[in-house]
């Protein structure tokens, strides 16, 4: 068990730890879990790395800040590869189909009596969220019926033609239109070379050019964070955004690149007050993160570092 920074600026101090009964993922939670129950559950929020890699120690100042909001995050990724951030160490790449793994098992978590979390987790409430290929990771799984939300960070889906007036970004690394990479070295420039999971289908390998049909499966309200122009996500992002007509959508960015953007900052920066405003809002139903959202003076809205597109909010 290990506390990330000063825990998170959140009520509840978060801590990274990991579980015997489940050693492919890592746990970011509340080191205090009394304050949780029937009145107060710890929603679920499943995450998936950047680079499709099996660590989250790139995005634990991140993590560790959504935690600390009272929710029970589980990322792909053994616990002692999050431990270092940035760790350089072989870490293979991970599949979509973990990021299900993980909430099937904090909802059997939920059920098993001695369990540290027995009838403490909300598990009506579940979130994907992923940065890059995780992102895609995170939409990949959304159709799934226990999913509420999805947040995709710096990526959206291949679905084809940029919108107008977007071009590649010079800065993409593989894998930016569907290609099977072998690895992006922006998380982990020095590390070995990646090797791909074995269930990689619905993940990063093999993609399909064209997943339009994706977009059309989601039944649950997304939120887009990118990194503006310089972001060699944020055009599939956008392109994302502007094709869902069926669910509520918000794209949110700023300026400020692709990785490491916010995440390194002490509690991920406002990359994690944003998404962690959204999770409150969608699987709490707190009001006051709902203005961050909605309303033409939203909280966002009001802040001149972002730049926020909405749609069927109301």
């Amino acid at each position: 068990m290990v506390t990330i920074g000063d825990g998170g600026s959140g009520l509840y101090k978060a801590v990274l730890m990991g579980d015997p009964t489940l050693p492919t993922h890592a746990i970011y939670r509340p080191r205090d879990l009394r304050p949780f129950g029937e009145k107060n559950p710890l929603p679920i929020v499943a995450f998936g790395n950047g680079g499709c890699r099996n660590t989250s120690g790139e995005f634990r100042n991140f993590l560790s800040d959504i935690a600390s909001q009272g929710f029970l995050v589980v990322a792909i990724g053994p616990a002692g590869n999050a431990v270092v951030m940035g760790s350089e160490e072989r870490t293979n790449m991970s599949a979509a189909s973990q990021l299900l793994d993980g909430v099937s098992w904090a909802i059997a978590e939920n059920a098993r009596a001695g369990s540290a979390y027995y009838q403490k987790i909300d598990v009506s409430k579940v979130a994907v969220m992923g940065q890059s290929c995780g992102a895609q990771q995170a939409i990949d799984v959304s159709a799934d019926p226990r999913v509420v939300t999805t947040i995709a960070l710096n990526q959206g889906i291949n679905i084809g033609p940029r919108p107008a007036g977007l071009t590649p970004n010079a800065g993409a690394g593989p894998g930016r239109a569907g290609a099977a990479p072998v690895r992006d070295a922006r998380y982990a420039p020095h590390a070995p070379a990646l090797v791909r999971g074995p269930d990689d289908t619905a993940g990063r390998g093999q993609v399909a050019q064209n997943r339009r049909e994706q977009l059309a499966n989601l039944h649950a309200p997304i939120l887009f964070i990118t990194g503006g122009a310089n972001d060699s996500g944020h055009p599939s992002a956008k392109a994302n955004f502007e094709a869902i007509d069926h669910v509520p959508a918000v794209h949110a960015y700023q300026e400020i690149g692709h990785y490491p953007a916010t995440y390194r900052q002490p509690n991920g920066g406002a990359f994690a007050q944003a998404a962690g405003a959204w999770l409150k809002w969608q699987l709490k139903g707190d009001n006051t993160a709902k203005k961050m959202f909605v309303e033409t003076a939203c909280g966002l809205c009001s802040d001149p570092k972002w730049t926020v597109e909405r749609k069927k909010l109301d």
